[in-house]
């Protein structure tokens, strides 16, 4: 069943270019509403205030392409995984006024291993016409090379490959993933990484790893057409759900019940109990691969953002909500209504129409902001597109 579009507004925007190649990752931050963050493959993590719909933070602490970033759940840092086969906690902006130090977790040192800086961009923040446009109406990158300012990293070493992923997980732990399908338990507690536990979780490339909202479990998704439930106490596979014969993008927790959300190469969506491994709940088919899935708050719909540029909406039953499309826009807004300012359709990038043109509309991950009114994809358009909708 899929909703009437009639009883559906969609109002859409964009981000200022701040990225120079694609986005491969989107995050929303729990801890502050405002804050959403994307990785590229320029190296580069932006965090960005939404209030304004300008980045303030601009991380550039990787070497090689960041694959994925992930805040916190309740402290100012972020966690990044990049080609360059380490993963990285730098501190963010304190825009909720929570402590500037964690306790034992945070108490980081910037070692001569890892002098990575964060750049504040507080005092070279272009004004909203210049961030939105410039000369003809095409959109411009802002600048960032505003105040510099030295912030304490930890820096996850260990992988042979590029890491793909990383994870927050309880207990002042994370888990990092790689393309050679190795992962690794690291314990952050006393400021520097300790490897707990190495293993080889799949045989082949790890796409994603996402945590349960509440209980100390875990899962990978592969390459190797697995998806993988993981007890992070003792490091030991629950379950291994092997009913995908192509690779996995992501398989995501509910953040309600623990149900997954699995999207595969095979054009297909599957939701899953994770008590019952042998068939899915549900089984939806798409006309285009889903990447990075992304719940919403409140675990009554998910957004797939898919290979077409689009990204679909679902309700955890796998109906068709509504489609989040950025090949029909008309005017082009800013996030914050207080800007003004509009952009023709001109300005986005012409629509799909050869096969060459495709990889530079793929849309490779998805993020909800706390309120559940915003929507967020980022992708080969090296541009984060905003939906905001109420039903």
């Amino acid at each position: 069943m899929t909703l009437p579009h009639s009883i559906i507004t969609v109002d859409v925007f964009w981000l200022p270019l701040g990225h120079k190649d694609g986005i491969w990752d989107v995050c929303a931050c729990r801890w502050e509403p405002r804050l959403l963050a994307s990785a590229g493959a320029d190296s580069r993590v932006i965090v960005w205030d939404l209030s304004a719909g300008l980045p303030i933070l601009l991380y550039s602490g990787h070497k090689g392409s960041v694959n994925s970033v992930r805040f916190h759940p309740t402290l100012p840092f972020i966690l990044t995984a990049s080609g360059d086969r380490t993963a990285h906690i730098s501190r963010t902006l304190d825009s909720s006024g929570l402590p500037t130090a964690l306790n034992a977790a945070s108490a980081v040192s910037d070692s001569p291993g890892a002098r990575h800086h964060s750049h504040v961009l507080s005092n070279s923040i272009p004004s909203e016409a210049a961030a939105h446009s410039s000369a003809g109406g095409a959109p411009r990158r802002p600048s960032v090379s505003g105040t510099t300012a030295i912030r304490p990293v930890i820096e996850v070493r260990g992988h042979s490959s590029a890491v793909t992923t990383a994870e927050w997980l309880v207990r002042d732990q994370l888990v990092t993933c790689s393309s050679s399908g190795l992962a690794r338990l690291v314990a952050v507690a006393n400021g520097e990484p300790q490897d707990v536990f190495s293993w080889q979780a799949h045989e082949n490339a790890i796409c994603n790893v996402t945590a349960h909202p509440t209980q100390a479990l875990f899962i990978t998704s592969s390459k190797d057409g697995f998806f993988k439930l993981w007890d992070a106490r003792s490091v030991r596979v629950a379950t291994a759900f092997d009913a995908h014969s192509g690779p996995l993008a992501t398989a995501i927790f509910s953040p309600n019940n623990g149900d997954v959300v699995v999207s595969s190469g095979e054009n297909n969506l599957c939701v899953w109990e994770t008590r019952m491994a042998k068939a899915p709940l549900v089984s939806v088919s798409s006309s285009h691969s889903g990447n990075r899935v992304a719940f919403s708050p409140s675990g009554l719909q998910f957004a797939v953002p898919r290979d077409d540029g689009g990204t679909r909406v679902y309700s955890i039953k796998g109906e068709v909500a509504f489609d989040l499309d950025t090949r029909h826009v008309d005017v082009i807004r800013s996030l914050s209504p207080s800007h003004g300012v509009q952009q023709a359709a001109a300005s986005l990038p012409e629509p799909l129409s050869t096969t060459v043109d495709r990889p530079l509309r793929l849309m490779c991950a998805s993020a909800w902001t706390a309120d559940e009114r915003f929507i967020f994809s980022g992708g080969w358009a090296c541009t984060v597109f905003g939906w905001k909708h109420m039903l």
